[in-house]
């Protein structure tokens, strides 16, 4: 494992985060620094004004670069928004001389080619993950290097995205005076920093539900098998409350993030609030339960949606290790089951399962350490070829924050709110 310091950038719906991160051989990833900025110039993941976007990354990364105490050269950069999309393809190869073991040339020239998919000219391949390999016949091998054989198949998951789009992301980074080394899809990053490797072999649904998409990511086996990105999100929820509460977006986003809640049968019904209006009048009561009834009606779609991406996809059966929900509209009080029933009984029969962070961590930090473990500290698992970032160190004298690897860690969300999971 090759060791450094990285940096990576999160463009959400709602904010920009900017993560930087040591890695040192054998040792958990350290987080040196952090940067926020709030969006402007993007919608769902994608640039809608290239300048203001730029603006944004720039104080983002700005940020970062005084709390870490480094100059941020180049970034590795998630990208997510419904333009995307997935197939899986398999590549096949012969092994010329059986006496000679399969050797990482021979992985990737399989890899390349299972990288030959039709898709239209419009759009291009952001990864090609490896699921497992085949020799000779023999299935789900994990890695063939050191084994004989003259037949090397692969099983791979593409992941595409509209050219255009992938430029413009480029370009709005670029513009910030930071190289793009690699693009990343947001939820192989989230799975990366929130899934234990058991979870995954034993079958996991990751949906990360930020401000303006949410990102599924199937995994079976061990290896992930579907992703998709849905457009909808929590900037949803805050419209619905707009419209139902007639008052400003702000006021709704507080009134969502203090109040909130899916179950209008646990809230008092004569529990009332106040909230910022339109108009002369300034500020009304409302009844809190009114709130709950208008966010139940939007999670409930978005459990469905959901459920079914996955049902399309997969049975419910083989996901033994449920759902893991994470970003900043997961909010505990909007998905966690209750014996009285919710939402969540139209989702699935495993069960639904919320990731706590350690509270001395910031929760941007989250995603961005999921970039850089996605290309580092697990040896490329997403079959696509990264450079080192470029950070130079400005103040060596200066102490990262140490970050938990383990199932504790939590995918930052897109939201605005950033809350934490509980289990």
């Amino acid at each position: 494992m090759k060791g450094g310091v990285f940096a990576s950038i999160d463009i959400g719906t709602t904010k920009v985060c900017t993560v930087v991160g040591e890695v040192l051989p054998e040792q958990p990833l350290r987080v040196l620094g952090v940067g926020v900025a709030a969006a402007h110039g993007l919608s769902r993941g994608m640039v809608e004004n290239l300048r203001d976007a730029s603006e944004t990354i720039r104080t983002s990364v700005e940020q970062a670069e005084r709390s870490s105490g480094t100059r941020i050269l180049s970034a590795h950069v998630g990208v997510a928004g419904p333009h995307i999309s997935c197939q899986n393809n398999r590549g096949i190869i012969a092994i010329p001389d059986r006496e000679r073991p399969i050797g990482q040339d021979d992985v990737t020239r399989v890899l390349d080619g299972a990288r030959i998919v039709s898709i239209p000219t419009n759009r291009e391949i952001i990864h090609a993950v490896a699921r497992y390999y085949i020799v000779d016949g023999q299935d789900h091998v994990t890695d063939p290097v050191g084994m004989y054989g003259q037949r090397l198949d692969v099983e791979t998951h593409i992941v595409t995205g509209l050219s255009t789009v992938l430029q413009n992301t480029a370009k709005a980074v670029e513009t910030a005076g930071v190289q793009v080394e690699s693009l990343i899809l947001s939820a192989l990053a989230s799975a990366e920093a929130v899934l234990a490797p058991e979870e995954k072999r034993q079958g996991v649904v990751l949906a990360d539900i930020g401000g303006g998409t949410t990102d599924i990511a199937l995994f079976v086996d061990g290896s992930v098998c579907h992703t998709q990105v849905l457009p909808v999100g929590g900037s949803h929820i805050t419209r619905d409350l707009v419209i139902g509460l007639r008052c400003p977006y702000q006021a709704a986003e507080d009134a969502k993030a203090l109040f909130g809640h899916a179950l209008p049968s646990a809230i008092d019904p004569e529990e009332t609030v106040e909230i910022d209006v339109f108009g002369a009048e300034g500020r009304k009561a409302v009844q809190r339960r009114r709130i709950a009834e208008i966010v139940q009606a939007r999670v409930e779609e978005i459990c469905e949606m959901i459920q079914r991406e996955v049902r399309r996809t997969v049975q419910d059966d083989i996901l033994s290790a449920g759902v893991v929900l994470t970003g900043g509209t997961a909010n505990p009080e909007f998905f966690v089951p209750t014996p009285g029933g919710g939402p969540n009984d139209r989702m699935f029969n495993p069960r639904v399962s919320f990731l706590t962070r350690s509270p001395d961590a910031p929760v941007e930090t989250y995603s961005g350490t999921g970039y850089v473990n996605s290309g580092f500290l697990s040896g490329q698992p997403l079959g696509m070829p990264m450079k080192m970032s470029m950070v130079m160190a400005m103040d060596k004298d200066k102490e990262g924050m140490a970050m938990d690897k383990d199932k504790e860690g939590m995918a930052m969300d897109n939201d605005k709110e950033g809350m934490a999971m509980d289990n």
